[in-house]
């Protein structure tokens, strides 16, 4: 649902790596949310008796910043019977909000320095050892990544070595030891320092995207083994076990207008 090209950022900010650190979830952003969804006539949620509304999916994170806000109305200022939803949390300007702790969060992929100065190279070596979504974020040729106040682009058969730290570039490049290296895939990076995560909160009407089970069954499958199941490994049947698994299934945007994506900080 993330992959929705209907996104609203924050603080009317051009992009996500334009986003700081002050450009949090509020009750402002939840009212353009809104207002998008009921100008590209998206379908509201109503059933068991429920008054017409929105859903929201948004991080703990996120509930935190939008409960400051003197317009929060918290859910138990209508029935808990009406609390249907797992997650539920409150209700405000015709939107329900669920909390869940999946909901996405881009965070910056790469922050590192480089360990020795180079002089018109296309490679450099890491100073730090990398995390493993510096790894990823580096093996994929094409990507940019920025050296101090200058934007580099990855080549695009031999980007990285995990042997040895080496990155190369597409160019040749005359670096200075101890120069961050970053990429601009998070919140705005002020001089190289480490940018802020971005959360993504989701504001959508109904069958804005349908769950398909590709299997042609319930996703989720019960698993019961009785006493005696486990044969010599339990020879006085003294264990049992139940467990669950997802099928195999796929979500997929039924109606991109129906669905927006609130892209912020947090506090």
């Amino acid at each position: 649902m993330c992959a929705g090209s209907n996104v609203q950022y924050a603080g009317g900010r051009a992009g996500r790596n334009a986003l700081t650190s002050e450009d949090r979830l509020t009750t402002t952003e939840i009212r353009k949310a809104v207002r998008t969804l009921k100008k590209n006539k998206a379908r509201p949620f109503c059933e068991g008796g429920r008054q017409p509304h929105f859903i929201c999916i948004c991080s703990p994170e996120a509930t935190y910043d939008l409960q400051n806000d003197d317009m929060w109305k918290n859910v138990s200022t209508y029935s808990n019977s009406e609390a249907i939803y797992s997650g539920e949390i409150g209700r405000l300007f015709g939107v329900v909000f669920v909390e869940s702790t999946e909901a996405k969060v881009f965070s910056q992929s790469v922050h590192n320095a480089v360990k020795a100065a180079t002089t018109s190279s296309k490679t450099f070596v890491l100073k730090n050892t990398p995390t493993e979504a510096e790894k990823e974020y580096l093996s994929v040729g094409g990507n940019t990544i920025h050296i101090g106040s200058n934007e580099y682009t990855l080549d695009s058969e031999a980007p990285y070595d995990a042997d040895t730290n080496t990155v190369k570039l597409t160019e040749a490049a005359t670096l200075t030891a101890n120069s961050v290296v970053w990429s601009d895939d998070a919140a705005k990076s002020d001089n190289g320092s480490r940018a802020a995560d971005v959360h993504c909160t989701l504001v959508f009407g109904k069958d804005a995207y349908g769950v398909v089970d590709l299997e042609g069954r319930g996703a989720v499958q019960l698993i019961v083994k009785p006493h005696g199941s486990s044969g010599t490994a339990d020879p006085l049947d003294q264990r049992a076990t139940v467990g669950a698994k997802v099928a195999a299934y796929a979500a997929v945007i039924l109606n991109d207008l129906w669905l927006v994506r609130i892209e912020h900080t947090v506090s």
